[in-house]
């Protein structure tokens, strides 16, 4: 019988590659806190992977069900000189990614943060466990924020269907002060065009209109399960319909919204966002996993671009008002500008590390500025982005 070390030998000789003696392999480790939490929880990931491990080399961990080629997502970063490497992580509601092709619904119970010992090509694995105690994010996490048209306040949503308004936003009511409690976490917000309404969408698909926002469908009101969790909503140029966003990469349309394709089955992660062009006549889908991975459909143009490696995954985005070029922001306050987009500052550009994950992104109506919001309810404002108060 071939043991272990002698079948790596033979396999890596086979193709080429040079592998180190057993000896010169040093014993990596691999450190998860916590080891459970729900879906939103903040896992700080640290180890040491040995000394092939350069700054050169981009070293990931992933996310992933025990079972063999099961669903993941990860996260990746420069190791040090020693070969010392850290990451944040904050427990999506999906995955997904390369494993499967298509992202789908987090599901309770143990799954597996994996990363290679060594930076070796063939050097064995280190995995620790983590549980996943629930699917439901707490009711008070903000999960998503909406500007009003002259910029000048905005509104927050949270999981539980809560609203709350800064500046010139009106309140137009909220689930709680309906006495509803929806049956999925709501997972995004987006307002009218004139700042007099504005919708919530849950997980599920599930649609509530406020104001003078129009209801024009869902996906519990067609009998349809999306196969990942609806992650977004955007409104159409003039407000009489909507888009939803699956993290799996399908877009659904309602009222005067077209439908241009869905990015499914492209192994990029969860889908994020869904960034409208300015004539309504496209969109863009961002993905959680690399800064850049973007699907173009309709009139918006091709705009996916090599991005830097990431220890966190992506929590929003937004596109710019000539369809030129977008922001993406990491769940640790980092913006990335891609295309025509501007570069207006981030939180670790000023040494600032949110005391929860940021969620998501908005855009100042001359796309000069930017809020972040982060789910305590904390907003950061970057150009001519105004502060107006926050929830934390």
């Amino acid at each position: 019988m071939v043991g272990g070390w002698a079948l790596l030998l033979a396999i890596g000789m086979s193709l080429g590659i040079e592998v180190p003696p057993a000896s010169a392999q040093q014993a990596g480790t691999l450190t998860v806190s916590p080891t459970s939490g729900p879906v939103g929880t903040v896992v700080h990931l640290s180890g040491v992977f040995g000394p092939g491990c350069t700054s050169q080399n981009t070293f990931g961990v992933t996310f992933e069900s025990p079972s063999p080629y099961g669903p993941e997502e990860g996260v990746a970063q420069a190791p040090g000189s020693d070969g010392s490497w850290s990451a944040t992580f904050v427990v999506p509601p999906y995955v997904g990614g390369a494993a499967t092709r298509r992202a789908g619904d987090l599901t309770t119970g143990t799954w597996d943060f994996v990363t290679p010992e060594s930076c070796h090509p063939l050097g064995p694995l280190l995995s620790v466990a983590f549980t996943v105690t629930s699917t439901t994010p707490p009711p008070s996490r903000f999960v998503g924020m909406a500007p009003t048209p002259e910029g000048n306040g905005y509104w927050l949503a949270q999981a539980g269907g809560g609203v709350f308004s800064y500046g010139d936003a009106g309140f137009y009511g909220s689930l709680p002060g309906l006495g509803i409690t929806p049956a999925a976490p709501i997972t995004g917000i987006a307002s009218t065009p004139d700042g007099k309404g504005y919708w919530l969408v849950g997980a599920d698909g599930g649609v509530f209109a406020f104001g003078d926002a129009g209801f024009y469908g869902s996906l519990p009101g067609i009998q349809l399960k999306p196969y990942g969790v609806i992650t977004g909503i955007a409104s159409t140029p003039d407000g009489k319909g909507y888009w939803l966003v699956g993290a799996d990469g399908g877009v659904f349309a309602f009222g005067d919204a077209h439908f241009f394709g869905s990015a499914t089955g492209g192994g990029r992660g969860g889908a994020t966002a869904l960034l409208p062009t300015r004539d309504g006549g496209g969109y863009v889908v961002a993905f959680a996993e690399a800064a850049g991975s973007v699907a173009s459909f309709g009139d918006a143009p091709s705009l996916g671009a090599s991005g830097p490696s990431l220890p966190t995954l992506l929590a929003g985005g937004a596109l710019t008002p000539n369809d030129q070029g977008f922001w993406e922001v990491g769940t640790d306050g980092g913006v990335f500008a891609f295309g025509s987009a501007k570069f207006y500052g981030s939180l670790p550009g000023l040494g600032i590390a949110p005391a929860a994950p940021i969620t998501g992104m908005t855009l100042t109506p001359d796309s000069k500025g930017y809020w972040l919001v982060g789910a305590d309810g904390g907003v950061f404002s970057f150009g001519d982005a105004g502060f107006f108060g926050s929830a934390a």
